[in-house]
């Protein structure tokens, strides 16, 4: 049976459809700008093998609307001020 999963959007629960993409590592922002209220974001992963010059690949492009990219900003903010509030706890 395929359990459907729920995602709280505001103040409503949506259905969530996961067709579950590949996970990519990325390294590297190629793209960073805004316009029209639109954030765009292209994100890639650095490739330097051996005898070869480095090359970068690009992995994923996004686009979002302010509101969305403020929230992200703030989750990402927190996300990182727990890291370094774990670091700090850490003895040297």
């Amino acid at each position: 049976m395929n359990k459907t999963k729920k995602i709280a959007v505001g103040a409503e629960r949506w259905d969530l459809i996961d067709e579950t993409t590949a996970v990519e590592y990325f390294d590297v922002l190629t793209e960073l700008r805004s316009a029209n209220d639109t954030v765009h974001l292209s994100l890639g992963t650095g490739i330097n093998d051996a005898n070869q010059e480095g090359l970068v690949k690009v992995t994923h492009r996004l686009r979002c609307n302010m509101t969305t990219a403020r929230f992200l900003h703030s989750l990402l903010g927190d996300i990182l001020a727990n890291v370094d509030k774990a670091a700090e706890r850490k003895p040297h």
